[in-house]
């Protein structure tokens, strides 16, 4: 049967498998098959303690609601089983879902993966054509902009050689689009777009820009630390502009290296001179000396808490 307004829409799959693209498209279906006017509820649920209880609230609102999950709950089958909620799938994470999104295919050819949904929503051409045309600017956007962008972009954004991975199929190609353009258009589409989290995720125009530098300036995904060139395990390389620059940073690394094996040398040869000293008679102590003694002695003890300070710290 065709699904129909009010829209009862749950989205569920593990991280990672395309469901944010499902999510987006299932409100995008809504909004564009609800009557003009309509309100409907948008938004993620987190996992919780509460989740259960959270969802049998949202499952008893009347109207039209969307909301994604990345994990089951038993509510989900019961409510599903009888005729409450249409469940979708971006993974095999459950074996109930009405439509599982297969993220091979996906990442092959996504505007072809929006066709699927025809019978299950009743689309005409036209709306599909409108779909089309709203996720493909939505999917440029999703992997080029914002703090969950493509790993491969994050890699480029950080000044990593992609040669070798630019002609993989799941390779974004952010650097051939104009994001001003694809930015402005996408503001301009008659589906509404709503961002609740635009720290992280693009909201507006001129998002593409401010989230590129934040990248660019030693950020990966949500905003975590770069880590380095490495992708799967795999060495991406530098361009040759910052190689002369990890090469520098190594020296200078060598030299330290060098220069507190000098420091710990120089320990331990003070440290000799101090108990050879201590050795001798006092009868061949003089005053001269023992000044002398304890002027070593307090060096050494500062050399030797700064050496053990800085093994500690490192």
């Amino acid at each position: 049967d065709i699904i129909r307004p009010p829209f009862r829409i749950v989205q569920i799959g593990e991280a990672r498998t395309g469901s944010t693209f499902q999510f987006q498209l299932l409100d995008a279906i809504a909004h564009l098959k609800s009557p003009t006017g309509s309100d409907v509820l948008s938004t993620h649920v987190p996992h919780n303690k509460n989740t259960p209880n959270l969802l049998k609230s949202i499952f008893q609102i009347k109207k039209s609601f969307v909301i994604k999950i990345h994990r089951e709950y038993n509510i989900l089958k019961e409510v599903q089983n009888q005729g409450k909620i249409s469940v979708f799938a971006s993974s095999d994470i459950v074996p109930y879902s009405i439509y599982t999104q297969d993220r091979d295919k996906l990442v092959t050819c996504s505007m072809c993966e929006i066709e699927k949904y025809q019978p299950i929503f009743g689309l005409t051409k036209e709306e599909i054509n409108l779909l089309k045309e709203h996720m493909s600017l939505y999917a440029k956007i999703r992997q080029c902009c914002g703090m969950q962008m493509s790993k491969y972009e994050v890699l480029r954004l950080n000044g990593c050689d992609m040669t070798e991975f630019a002609d993989k199929q799941d390779y974004p190609k952010c650097e051939q689009y104009d994001f001003a353009d694809i930015e402005r258009r996408f503001e301009a589409s008659p589906i509404p777009y709503h961002e609740k989290n635009p720290d992280l995720l693009w909201a507006k125009a001129g998002d593409c820009a401010r989230f590129n530098l934040e990248i660019a300036s030693g950020k990966s995904f949500n905003g975590r630390k770069f880590e380095g060139c490495f992708i799967t395990g795999k060495f991406a390389g530098k361009k040759a502009k910052h190689v002369q620059s990890e090469i520098k940073e190594a020296n200078k690394t060598e030299e330290e290296i060098v220069n507190e094996q000098d420091v710990v040398q120089k320990g331990r040869k003070e440290l000799y001179t101090s108990n050879s000293i201590k050795r001798k008679s006092r009868k061949e102590f003089t005053t001269e000396a023992i000044s002398d003694i304890s002027i070593k002695g307090g060096a050494f003890e500062r050399l030797f808490d700064f050496w053990i300070n800085d093994y500690i710290r490192f």
